[in-house]
Order: structure tokens, then sequence, then C-alpha cells
């Protein structure tokens, strides 16, 4: 992998739960690693939901390979948040494939 092709300093965040200040549960994203990528553009597309036409597109995104990351994750990246659809890693574990998707809830 060709370091200058990853040109993004991205953030991997996985889903916490914590305690308020009146003991009930409440879900944070706490990091999980910060690493450097390629982020492409792969599809768009406007969804109408609720009667509010949403746009939606997805990203390929290549980073060095990283043991642990899940669907279950997500990416931060320049203001904006992406949800990870799907994870695969090459047969040398050199690099991890991401397939990302915007428009993600905050939950």
């Amino acid at each position: 992998m060709r370091a200058g092709a990853l040109d993004s300093f991205v953030t991997v965040q996985t889903k916490t739960n914590t305690r308020d200040a009146m003991g009930g549960a409440i879900a944070a994203w706490a990091t999980f690693a910060e690493v450097w990528a390629e982020i492409r553009p792969a599809s768009g597309r406007e969804r109408f939901i609720n009667a509010q036409l949403l746009p939606e597109a997805t990203y390929k995104c290549r980073i060095r390979y990283l043991e642990g990351i899940r669907p279950s994750m997500r990416i931060s990246f320049d203001d904006e948040v992406y949800e990870i659809l799907y994870v695969s890693h090459d047969s040398k574990r050199r690099e991890t494939m991401l397939d990302l998707k915007t428009g993600v809830r905050n939950d």
C-alpha cells in the first residue's frame, strides 16, 4: 500500500455504555483508533423518508490492517460520521477495506 494514498486522518469509534449522575445507562462513542485512510466515493442517492428528502452516499475506505474493527463501529472524519457497513482484510493482513455510509444515526 502506498503511503501517499492514505491522505485522510480518521477516527474509528466504538460504542460504550457509561452511567449518568443518576445511575442510568447512557451510550457514548469512544475512540478505538486514529489512522490514516484513503476514502473514495462509491455511490449516492436520495431517499424520501417521513416526508423528507434525505441524501445518502456510500464510500470505500482503505486503511492499514487494523485488528478488532467491526461493523458496529463508526468512522469520524472531517466533521462527518460514517456507518461501517462491511469490513474485509486482504489475505496478507496488510490492509483493511471498509464500506461506509453517510446519514448515520447518532445513537
